[in-house]
């Protein structure tokens, strides 16, 4: 396993600077790999299972991975079909113990038992439809793309599977998301549009993205009401709202690739992998045209698909390197400090402050996640800075925090799990 600690860049000088950046090395942000036993394996899909472990696909081995967070070390799990290549993505399914995931070339939807990792392989009826990506719908289904077969196709707990047809043209369907709004959204790379599928009926209608040749590919729900999905040549993160209307907004990196992966974190941003880039992609819902790249330590690595793991990190597959990532949110110390981002211009002038103070009220961003959130109240006339702690935790906590005059950032409190 490899560490590399990341250092968040400050924009303007204050005395205070070294000791925050210590601040923000020590218990902040950093990044985990941990190299996947088969060479070449290829990881991509991923998902947090019910069993506390990250689960992964090995496309090229035609295997599942487990890898535990506790230690990084990592299982390997054949599939059935010697020649099903290309296990593509995998999902927590909807009675939230097996776990679904597609096998592309073996024309088949895959179920697997964490407990027992007993497999289950479903035939997709359509020859050689390339069944893609996958999701839990609202009607507590599968839904799945078939990339090759112009179609959707929806497998009920019990393996039956129905298909969709549309009249599009090849090699079409490709990201697939249960949005807010309770309907199936997807997006069509080669035609340039976002569909929006009825579950009840199958019935898809249509958004042409404003750039032209975008290619979108990957797709997720926002905690804004909308949906979001990249645009791998575009180069661009795009957002749908449920009555169609498309925003877009550039990464900052030229050419950077993004393709599948696009996720809400559990500090409520948008994050996604930028593959060609070698980059991790953060935005905030609320200002979206600002967007945070982060670099992944090994160049040229690739990294697809992306999940929250059982641990409220991210996770991510980096398909050339041979290895799984983890971006860490809190530092590996026993003790985890309140990762606070303080305005360092108020800072230079401490006797403007007075007597801020920081209080942690929840927010709830969703089923199952209560997140925290540090708020600095300043007096009346000066600036007040909001920032969500990237902490998952199963218990909210309200601690007033003294910040003092001046401030310190390595002396405040700490908050233990």
């Amino acid at each position: 396993m490899s560490h590399t600690w990341f250092q968040r860049p400050h924009h303007a000088s204050s005395p205070y600077q070294p000791r925050l950046e210590e601040f923000e090395r020590r218990c902040l942000l950093s990044f985990n790999e941990f190299p996947v036993p088969t060479p070449a394996s290829d990881p991509n899909g991923i998902a947090a299972g019910p069993d506390g472990n990250v689960w992964f696909c090995e496309d090229a081995a035609a295997q599942l991975g487990v890898l535990s967070p506790k230690d990084g070390s990592i299982q390997e799990i054949p599939l059935p079909t010697p020649n099903s290549m290309d296990p593509d993505e995998i999902v927590l399914g909807p009675d939230g113990h097996d776990l679904w995931f597609t096998e592309d070339a073996g024309n088949m939807i895959g179920r697997i038992d964490p407990d027992t990792y007993a497999i289950t392989e479903y035939p997709v009826p359509t020859p050689a439809s390339k069944p893609e990506t996958l999701t839990v719908g609202p009607d507590g289904n599968i839904w799945f793309t078939e990339l090759n077969a112009d179609q959707l196709g929806r497998i009920t707990p019990d393996g039956q599977i129905t298909e969709f047809a549309y009249p599009l043209k090849g090699w079409n369907f490709f990201g697939i998301t249960t949005g807010p709004d309770d309907n199936l959204w997807v997006t069509e790379a080669l035609v340039n549009r976002i569909g929006k599928v009825d579950p009840k009926t199958g019935d898809l209608t249509e958004y042409p993205v404003p750039t032209p040749d975008s290619s979108p590919f990957g797709i997720t729900a926002g905690p804004d009401g909308n949906v979001w999905f990249t645009e791998q040549s575009g180069n661009q993160i795009g957002q749908i709202t449920p009555d169609g209307k498309i925003s877009e907004f550039p990464i900052p990196t030229a050419g950077s690739g993004p393709a599948n992966g696009i996720l809400m974190g559990p500090d409520g941003n948008i994050w996604f992998t930028e593959a060609q880039g070698s980059n991790l992609g953060m935005l905030d819902p609320t200002n979206p045209g600002k967007i945070t790249e982060y670099p992944v330590p090994t160049p040229g690595s690739y990294p697809n698909q992306f999940t929250v793991g059982p641990d409220g990190n991210l996770w991510f597959g980096e398909e050339y390197a041979n290895q799984v990532g983890q971006f860490a949110f809190d530092g590996p110390t026993p003790s985890r400090h309140l990762p606070l981002t303080i305005d360092q211009g108020a800072i230079c002038q401490p006797q403007e402050l007075a007597s801020p103070c920081a209080s942690i009220p929840p927010r709830d961003v969703g089923p199952r996640r209560l997140l925290p959130e540090v708020e600095l109240v300043y007096p009346a006339g000066s600036e007040t800075a909001s920032r969500p702690i990237p902490k998952v935790s199963s218990q909210a906590r309200r601690e007033p925090i003294d910040l003092g005059n001046p401030v310190d950032p390595l002396d405040l409190p700490q908050i233990t799990p």
